[in-house]
């Protein structure tokens, strides 16, 4: 999935156009109210679920202004689904703000 973000994000190679057809955390999409709402959005990406199952790829922005790409794959868990977004956003958070 990394790779394949990569290789998008060389093709299309308009960093705003690319992030204007994702879902951004905090404002659009399946991203809208998994993050907080923010002024700049830091996340940009898609989300995927099955039972037992969510994945969330795409793109984050930190702090300094670096794009990172990411690809979280949570498969067979016992937990509930709200706690694993929970975590992820966690994560990212983390990244934005010290990366």
């Amino acid at each position: 999935m990394v790779k394949l973000l990569e290789l998008i994000y060389g093709e299309v190679n308009n960093q705003e156009k690319l992030f204007n057809m994702l879902p951004a955390g905090g404002k659009t999409g399946t991203l809208k109210n998994a993050y907080p709402k923010t002024e700049n959005p830091f996340i940009f990406g898609k989300t995927g679920s099955l039972s037992n199952n969510h994945n969330q790829s795409g793109y984050v922005l930190t702090k300094s202004g670096r794009v990172l790409i990411f690809s979280f794959m949570n498969n067979n868990f016992v937990i509930p689904t709200a706690d694993v977004r929970k975590e992820m956003v966690r994560v990212m958070t983390y990244i934005h703000d010290n990366f």
